[in-house]
């Protein structure tokens, strides 16, 4: 009687599932083009992980070449720029996960202040307009901006000084990364902080204001602590970009005269991966960094969730 009861049950569950899925089964076929998305372009090339571990002929392919073991890992670490490469890729990366996620909030706090909600929705809308914006455009604009001609050496030359040209100066090279980045990502990023606060509920406003809290109290005690979940959640997912800054902003933004401080992993991967045809090499290169990154998000995930479980992945 058990077993039978047993197969009865497990069989139930089976017509239940098939049922649910029955009932959501539109929803299932909008998610059936993302998850060919992901396996067509994520899972299968991940294949080509074994490049790193061969000496990798085009006209063999994958398959027919010859496996080397970790002789393209010990070249890398034997390479004389490898100091130079990790140590700019950590500065950018260390550099641009600092300015990573606090001004987002501290513009969706003082958006979430103004009673004019005209005002605020005009506010937001110019500020998410970069976002929005091709990294090509974002990039080209910053370059005609700061070129020897450009509208920032005309105002610098009228106040009496000398042009710069800021492109081609390395000690300009980190700051104008990461202004870039700010104005490109700060509107959304407060735009997703203000979703979360204008679901916060006003009779938290209204306890704190009968209480005697002033509009910072409310901020600090009310509207803070309802933010920090997500920005923990950012900092985490992000902590793997200190191992990766953004390649294509990069490569849109260096010159040979900036490479001792722009050059990272990811562009010197690009020059001898792909443009010199060491294609194992790089693949070397680009495994060893994403498992490094990988790493980082671990142990930072689980730091948080030692602090706050309630804060982790």
């Amino acid at each position: 009687m058990r077993v039978i009861w047993k197969l009865k049950t497990g069989e139930n569950k089976k017509q239940k599932l098939t049922i649910r899925i029955y009932k959501a089964r539109y929803l299932y076929i909008m998610l059936l083009l993302p998850f060919l998305y992901y396996v067509i372009f994520h899972y299968i090339p991940m294949y080509g992980i074994t490049m790193a571990f061969k000496d990798y002929n085009p006209v063999k392919g994958i398959l027919g070449s010859k496996w080397v073991g970790f002789k393209h890992f010990i070249a890398f670490f034997n390479d004389p720029r490898m100091p130079e490469l990790f140590k700019n890729t950590l500065t950018i990366g260390i550099v641009s996960y600092l300015f990573s996620g606090w001004p987002n909030i501290i513009l969706a706090l003082l958006l979430n202040e103004l009673n004019n909600g005209f005002f605020r929705k005009t506010v937001l809308t110019i500020l998410n307009i970069p976002y929005y914006l091709s990294l090509v455009i974002v990039c080209g604009i910053a370059v005609n901006l700061l070129s020897p001609d450009g509208l920032v050496n005309i105002l610098i030359e009228r106040l009496g000084m000398e042009r710069i040209f800021f492109i081609a100066r390395p000690e300009w090279f980190i700051f104008i990364y990461i202004t870039t980045g700010l104005w490109q990502s700060t509107g959304f990023g407060a735009l997703i902080y203000l979703a979360i606060l204008s679901s916060v509920s006003p009779e938290l406003y209204d306890s704190a204001s009968i209480e005697g809290a002033g509009r910072f109290q409310k901020m600090w005690y009310v509207s803070i602590p309802h933010v920090i979940p997500m920005f923990a959640l950012s900092l985490i997912l992000n902590i793997g970009s200190i191992l990766g800054p953004s390649f294509e902003k990069i490569l849109l933004l260096y010159t040979p005269s900036t490479y001792e401080v722009a050059d990272v992993l990811s562009t010197y991967i690009y020059r001898r991966g792909l443009n010199g045809g060491e294609f194992s090499y790089g693949s070397a290169i680009g495994f060893f960094n994403s498992v490094l990154s990988l790493i980082l998000i671990l142990s930072t995930n689980f730091i948080v969730k030692r602090i706050n479980k309630d804060f982790g992945i």
